[in-house]
């Protein structure tokens, strides 16, 4: 009685992969055959028929030039579709193997469980990969999601690297590209901060003028300038003063 009501409960989490995964494969083909349509409806609509260029066109050299345009429209689109079916079929795998993970980690847990509930002598062996399998299934994760990089850094001719260099250069890739992220965003702001644009530098240029020879009517004077109310002296004057000073010298010498 025990084993029927635990049946439902046990198999929720299996019945719920399996139905996910059978859903997302079916989902997966149907996108590849619209895409399949699609790509060729293009083609059709776009890419002249031969027959079509051998009536319309009598010159040799344009036939070939436009059959040469078609045959190339039609490698774009054949790649295109390439790319998009591996995409997809990679998401599909990727998924599997998630699944596959999962029941490799519980499965003989669940074994072990039915059989204990039917009073069935289950051996050591069960109980022991049950009990070493069930803690694994976040490292089977991390597995499988590490995979891609570092077959990518694998296959990378530039490099010849070899698994275990991979492994390594996968696995501190993404630290060094948080690091460099950092210190640019960091010389950016800092250079953001402390550099003068070229508006202040024409600002000081203006300012710098303005002290060394200012205006008459002192209309060019800057703001720091022009709110302390300093005087800045005119030339004309300093002129008319120094003409003073002498001649007051004049006649106090004559009074002497």
């Amino acid at each position: 009685m025990l084993l029927l009501f635990n049946i439902p409960i046990n198999f929720i989490g299996p019945a719920a992969i399996i139905f996910t995964m059978t859903v997302m494969y079916y989902y997966v083909l149907a996108i590849e055959k619209k895409t399949e349509k699609y790509h060729t409806n293009t083609l059709l609509q776009q890419g002249p028929k031969r027959t079509e260029i051998e009536d319309n066109v009598s010159d040799n050299c344009w036939k070939r030039m436009i059959l040469s345009c078609v045959k190339k429209t039609k490698n774009i689109f054949r790649k295109k579709q390439a790319a998009a079916r591996s995409n997809s079929r990679r998401v599909l795998h990727r998924a599997f193997m998630y699944s596959a993970a999962y029941f490799l980690s519980y499965s003989f847990l669940l074994v072990g469980q039915y059989m204990t509930e039917a009073d069935v002598h289950v051996p050591d062996a069960i109980w022991f990969l049950s009990t070493l399998l069930s803690p694994l299934q976040g490292f089977f994760n991390f597995l499988i999601y590490f995979y891609p990089k570092v077959l990518a850094a694998k296959n990378d001719r530039r490099s010849n690297f070899t698994w275990s260099q991979a492994i390594a250069g996968a696995f501190f890739e993404r630290e060094r590209k948080t690091q460099s992220t950092g210190r640019g965003y960091r010389h950016k702001s800092t250079r953001h901060v402390n550099s003068p644009t070229k508006e202040d530098e024409k600002r000081e240029d203006s300012d710098e003028g303005a002290e060394i020879s200012p205006s008459p009517h002192n209309t060019n004077l800057p703001p720091t300038l022009a709110s302390n109310n300093i005087e800045i002296a005119n030339p004309q004057n300093t002129a008319d003063v120094e003409d003073q000073n002498i001649s007051e010298e004049f006649m106090n010498e004559g009074g002497v």
